[in-house]
């Protein structure tokens, strides 16, 4: 069993040769994206507190999985 953040699974991808062509990231608990700022969100969970999170950043905080479909590059 092995565990990446977006940006290392994407290395490993691109450094196998391959193009992402789609990807989806499985959220846990769920967010909805809607109800996300475009920047400026706050996350806090006990004393930790991380302050202007992006969207994005947000919902790949809360991914569990990344499901990728990769293909060779041309």
């Amino acid at each position: 069993l092995r565990f990446f953040s977006w940006d290392s699974l994407k290395g490993l991808l691109e450094g196998a040769g391959l193009r992402i062509s789609r990807a989806q990231a499985l959220i846990d608990p769920p967010l909805d994206p809607q109800r996300l700022n475009a920047q400026g969100n706050v996350f806090q969970h006990g004393k930790l507190t991380l302050t202007g999170l992006s969207r994005d950043e947000m919902l790949r905080l809360f991914a569990r999985e990344f499901l990728v479909l990769a293909r060779k590059a041309r």
